[in-house]
């Protein structure tokens, strides 16, 4: 009897404390809720360091790259695409990748440079200030950056969450631009997730060009695990119709980045792999720019791989995520691939030169 009563005894306290921790993880959602504050319409933003100053010339060579925080590198397997964790394997793991990312950078030189998921201050890459960690390698460069994921505290996994968040996208460029500006993006996630998602915007570069044109060129990281694809559709049409507002203005449009979307040209299953796609993998619709725009899509290796596990060649699921898309005014004269076999982000470099007209 006595060992009844304890038994049931116990099962209440346990019941008690499940109770408390449900409480305090709603009011903790709650509190989220009430600092989130998401970001202005537009704001302008610093341009830091010296590029070369005057005019930029007819013809531009760039390069794009989702870093993945320093923290996707072979060895990782992401909580949001099925696997265990989020935080990186240890600050040794983060400066090892930054320094393997910084090299790669100087080893395909480009006039302008695009990285995504490039961390200030973030729990999951322990502190590790990577926009100051970049740029000082590329001191010779101007570069801004625009917050697109800065949030107090992220409370999943419920064991070892992912904590606050301060990481976003940078432009770095050898031509000083005349203005730097960061544009929100529409649409977000459903409450309670909108307290601790995103805020995805476009950090939009306006160079002068020496024919008293500009270059607008757009960094960009669209949205992610969107289940019904809404997210992606809002963000694109407004997309859509700021690149054809620039281009109707005379200017010279260049966009790439992170599209989180099967690029045109790519078929979801071109690179063979024994794992199947997430379920959140879209296809780029046919109608996500006029036809007279065109795309800057590399399909001899693949831009992205799955992070549900550590990445194994020929098993883990890989396609093209990543890449560019141009105005009818700008030709593209070559888009290639950088085969780096995932070492240091979970996303592969992919480069364009274009020229206009």
């Amino acid at each position: 009897m006595t060992s009844r009563r304890g038994l049931l005894a116990l099962t209440k306290y346990a019941a008690k404390l499940a109770g408390l921790a449900l409480a305090a993880y709603a009011g903790l959602i709650f509190v989220l809720s009430l600092v989130h504050q998401r970001p202005p319409a537009q704001v302008s933003l610093r341009i830091v360091g010296s590029g070369r100053p005057g005019n930029s010339p007819e013809r531009l060579n760039l390069l794009t790259w989702n870093i993945g925080y320093a923290g996707t590198g072979e060895e990782a397997d992401l909580f949001m695409d099925g696997g265990h964790d989020v935080l990186a394997k240890d600050p040794a793991t983060v400066l090892k990748h930054l320094a393997n990312i910084s090299d790669a950078l100087r080893q395909y030189p480009r006039d302008i440079y695009f990285l995504q998921e490039a961390d200030l201050d973030a729990r999951r890459t322990y502190g590790v200030n990577e926009i100051v960690f970049l740029t000082s390698r590329f001191k010779e460069f101007a570069y801004s950056s625009a917050l697109n994921f800065d949030v107090w505290f992220v409370p999943y996994p419920f064991t070892r969450p992912m904590g606050r968040v301060r990481s976003g996208l940078l432009s770095l460029g050898s031509y000083r631009p005349a203005a730097a500006t960061r544009v929100q993006l529409p649409g977000s996630f459903a409450w309670p997730i909108s307290a601790f998602a995103l805020d995805r915007c476009l950090l939009v570069w306006r160079l002068p060009r020496e024919d008293g044109k500009d270059w607008v060129l757009i960094n960009l990281h669209l949205a992610a695990w969107d289940a019904n694809g809404e997210l992606r559709k809002q963000e694109l049409a407004f997309l859509q119709e700021f690149a054809v507002t620039q281009y109707s203005q005379g200017s010279y449009v260049v966009i790439g980045g992170d599209w989180n979307a099967v690029l045109p040209g790519v078929r979801p299953n071109q690179f063979p792999s024994r794992d199947k796609p997430s379920r959140y993998l879209m296809t780029m619709p046919p109608n996500a720019f006029p036809s007279e725009w065109k795309w800057g899509v590399a399909t001899s290796h693949p831009s992205d791989r799955q992070v549900d596990a550590p990445y194994k060649p020929g098993k883990t699921y890989v396609t093209t995520v990543d890449g560019f898309v141009v105005s009818p005014n700008v030709r593209i004269e070559s888009v290639d691939a950088v085969a780096l076999n995932f070492k240091d982000s979970d996303h592969e470099p992919v480069t364009i030169s274009v020229a206009g007209p």
